[in-house]
């Protein structure tokens, strides 16, 4: 597969503290203007688009947009918060048109951790959506889990949490210092204690048979 990614815009329905767009918010492509960017991608020889946001689940044109990526003979991916996919039929009307892969933001092990980062009631959602990707084989998942000071410490908690999913890849990224952050500067942890969190969660989803990324 050769892919591209696009961002299809920057509303959410999500409000992370860390989030890098900032005051950016609610700046988002039309139908005919994402239409044009997947067909300009097409003619540069890709076959398959990732299409990132904000959150480009809650685009009223998704459907539409999945449906237009398959007659195009191409397939896709999300960069997602997984919420919208918690709707079992929503979920399936993407897979029928050629969702193929979902990276997926998951922040935290409890309700309290992850709402806290999200600055939303979105953790019960995330979490089934979660669980309805791994039911689908053909769909190849990687949950993110940002690392910040308010969820530093729960990283072989999320890996656990994980594994009672049945996830099969998870990836540790620090955050980055632009955006929201930077009128949230102490949710940045300090380097090495934070390397050394994220050294034991690699160790640890190694030992529970998840492939780990950093």
């Amino acid at each position: 597969m050769k892919k591209a990614l696009i961002r299809v815009g920057h509303s959410c329905n999500n409000n992370c503290i860390f989030c890098h767009l900032g005051p950016k918010k609610y700046m988002d492509l039309t139908t005919k203007e994402l239409k044009s960017k997947i067909l300009f991608c097409k003619k540069q020889g890709y076959n398959f688009v990732v299409l990132s946001g904000g959150e480009p689940t809650i685009r009223k044109d998704i459907i539409n947009i999945a449906k237009f990526i398959k007659r195009n003979k191409m397939k896709f991916g999300l960069i997602t918060n997984s919420r919208m996919l918690a709707y079992d039929s929503f979920l399936k009307n993407l897979v029928q048109n050629n969702l193929k892969y979902a990276y997926v933001s998951l922040l935290g092990s409890t309700k309290k951790i992850h709402n806290n980062m999200t600055n939303s009631d979105s953790f019960e959602q995330t979490i089934k959506g979660i669980k309805n990707i791994v039911r689908y084989k053909s769909i190849e998942h990687k949950i993110n889990v940002t690392l910040v000071s308010k969820n530093i410490n729960d990283l072989k908690n999320i890996v656990d949490l994980a594994k009672r999913m049945k996830v099969r890849k998870l990836k540790f990224s620090l955050v980055d210092c632009k955006g929201n952050v930077l009128k949230n500067q102490d949710i940045v942890p300090n380097l090495s204690p934070a390397i050394m969190k994220i050294k034991e969660a690699v160790d640890y989803a190694t030992k529970k048979n998840i492939q780990p990324y950093i």
